[in-house]
């Protein structure tokens, strides 16, 4: 079973780099508060939170002012990479009122265990790509569509979403195939899309996307249990926002594509499918208000804000001042690095806007317009120039990472630096320079022995961004 502990001694195995005394603590205390802000992240724990203690009420806000029974019984389905501990949260606490269960989760050694408890107790566990579609994308989703045909109208189903959905789960039209689909995913991943406007695009290709698995769904009651991995928590982008309702059209995808310069350059199945919904002949997303959305609730259990709040909690009670800089930060991985650094600077010679010994917390995603063919991810390529900026402040160290424990195609979820990290370049002959322009991050930071590699978390809420100042 994944627990905090078990990445924590993960992320402290992999770390091999030597620093001096001074970063060698802060470079700890930091691992420190990243394991906090992942078990504050734990999918079990955010989906009991909205299950009545007795488990026959399945809670609709965070105060419990709105409910649902479902002593009756009832079906839960999901998809996600957070789904299988999202799935054990349900059944630890009203595994006797579900009646049957199905989800699609992505294949990882990590959550083995899980898995097997989840089939032990009668759950049909399916499996997809990610963090691309793939064959078993689509054979698992076209089952989880009969699961859901085979429930009687009149039942109550519960739909557990986190971040990875929209690769695990999807069906697109009839005139995509999946090569061409796989196309778009990784076109849109490389030029630098935000997950909003992936998202966007995602729901005019798919069938179940954007809302419209809610109209497969309707009329049974719908509630879907979401584990927020967008920045702001807008709902309607997890996994592509499948039961909510879509304020995006088809015109607003191709806007999208016009604008990163990808219009012409996606397969020709992909603007054939946008014109026809632009046109008309292809019906436009489920909207605000339709009928289909009267008995769905869609509820967020889990967040990156609820873990930089229990971080700050953290590192308050060890003593740091803490700065709470965001939970919305976005921007090409480079420019968000140096809104960082001047941060850094200002708190490490300034004392301002807090004094040392500080900790900085900031939650969001960044992205990376691919131009290299070198290995990396959006943290680690953020942290590469503040190498140099924190370059001899010991007792500094910075801290990026994917709450997933993938950084982009790198098999680490982030690094960590500090003020020794660039004595370490220069004594290895590393360049930062060739690292940012090859995109090649996860080479230089591995040959460091600084790349956090944890395998799958478990979790996915977005990224956290930690600096400790400790002078």
């Amino acid at each position: 079973m994944i627990t905090a502990e078990s990445i924590r001694k993960r992320l402290v195995k992999s770390f091999k780099a030597k620093p001096c005394r001074a970063c060698e603590y802060s470079d700890k205390m930091i691992m420190d508060l990243l394991s906090v802000g992942l078990e504050a992240a734990d999918p079990t724990v955010a989906v009991t939170r909205f299950i009545s203690s007795d488990g026959r009420r399945i809670m609709l806000d965070e105060e419990g002012n709105r409910s649902i029974d479902i002593s009756d019984g009832c079906y839960v389905i999901g998809f996600g990479k957070a789904v299988v501990g999202m799935m054990r949260g349900v059944l630890d606490r009203s595994e006797e009122y579900v009646k049957d269960g199905c989800i699609i989760v992505p294949k990882t050694r990590f959550i083995k265990a899980d898995v097997e408890y989840l089939v032990n107790k009668g759950v049909e566990v399916l499996y997809g790509g990610f963090p691309l579609p793939n064959n078993d994308t689509i054979n698992s989703s076209n089952r989880l569509l009969d699961f859901i045909m085979e429930i009687d109208e009149e039942e109550t189903v519960i739909v557990l979403v986190s971040g990875g959905g929209s690769s695990l789960f999807e069906i697109p039209y009839e005139n995509i195939s999946l090569d061409e689909l796989v196309k778009a995913y990784y076109t849109m991943m490389i030029h630098g899309l935000n997950v909003k406007e992936r998202a966007v695009v995602k729901k005019h290709l798919s069938k179940v996307k954007g809302g419209r698995l809610a109209s497969i769904i309707h009329p049974r009651r719908t509630v879907s249990l979401v584990l927020s991995s967008v920045f702001d928590d807008d709902i309607s982008a997890v996994a592509s926002g499948p039961t909510v309702p879509d304020l995006s059209t088809y015109e607003d995808a191709k806007n999208i594509l016009v604008y990163y310069k990808l219009w012409r350059i996606m397969p020709t199945s992909i603007e054939r499918t946008i014109m026809e919904g632009i046109e008309g002949l292809i019906p436009e997303t489920p909207k605000p208000g339709e009928p289909i959305f009267d008995n769905v609730d869609n509820v967020i259990v889990g967040s990156g804000r609820i873990g930089l709040k229990m971080m700050r909690a953290y590192a308050e009670s060890k003593g740091y001042n803490v700065f709470l800089l965001t939970s919305r930060f976005e921007g090409e991985a480079r420019e968000v690095s140096k809104v960082i650094g001047a941060l850094i600077e200002e708190v490490y010679k300034d004392n301002n806007p807090i004094e040392p010994p500080a900790v900085l917390l900031i939650g969001g995603e960044t992205t990376v317009t691919l131009k290299g063919d070198g290995i990396g991810g959006r943290n680690q390529e953020l942290l590469l120039p503040l190498i140099s900026r924190i370059a001899g402040m010991h007792g500094v160290s910075i801290i990026a990472f994917n709450t997933d424990g993938r950084d982009g195609i790198s098999p680490a979820g982030g690094a960590v630096i500090d003020g020794c990290t660039m004595h370490e370049a220069l004594k290895y002959g590393l360049s930062i320079e060739d690292a940012l322009e090859r995109n090649d991050s996860y080479s230089f930071f591995d040959s460091l022995g600084r790349a956090l590699i944890t395998g799958d978390t478990g979790t996915d809420v977005n990224d956290y961004i930690i600096v400790l100042i400790s002078i």
